[in-house]
């Protein structure tokens, strides 16, 4: 009898560091794909086609057209650069949201942009909304957007505590 309880309990053991060890992996494995992912989000984000269209769409697009008109309404290329922001934070959005990326993660790299994006671009896309049957097009940026608005550079210094660079001082004649 005591070598039936000791074999079970190392197979009960045995059993609980191999599922420990599995779930380690799992998570291992989640991190490099929110890894590779953000990366890639990164390196499309950073692209000068990218950044031309955002800056369009937060610096000119409400100088130079109506929301009225909507997206679908705008005349190329400004429909185009729009189109482009608002599918990029679009998917950036609905990655968070299906968990394919860390949403913090996601939320201080792309963050304060989408929040830009989306403020430039609410009124074009709710127009759009009007015009389209189902009435919800662009949801997933727009939970981007409105879980990064109160972000701050403080609130990233607190939480990541994240150190300044010491001032300069005169080294000459140490």
């Amino acid at each position: 009898m005591d070598a039936a309880l000791v074999n079970f309990t190392l197979a009960a053991l045995a059993l609980t560091v191999s599922g420990a060890i599995a779930v380690r992996q799992l998570l291992i494995a989640r991190r490099a794909n929110y890894l590779a992912v953000s990366l890639h989000l990164l390196n499309e984000t950073a692209t000068a086609e990218f950044l031309n269209s955002e800056e369009y769409v937060v610096k000119r697009l409400g100088e130079e057209h109506r929301a009225e008109c909507g997206i679908s309404g705008l005349p190329e290329p400004a429909r185009s650069k729009v189109w482009q922001v608002a599918y990029m934070y679009q998917t950036v959005g609905y990655l968070a949201v299906l968990r394919a990326v860390d949403r913090r993660m996601v939320t201080y790299l792309v963050g304060l942009r989408a929040v830009n994006a989306w403020r430039s671009l609410s009124a074009f896309v709710e127009v759009e909304r009007e015009s389209n049957s189902t009435g919800v097009g662009f949801r997933f940026f727009e939970d981007l957007a409105s879980r990064c608005v109160n972000l701050s550079p403080a609130n990233a210094i607190k939480q990541f505590r994240l150190q300044s660079f010491p001032e300069t001082q005169d080294t000459e004649g140490s």
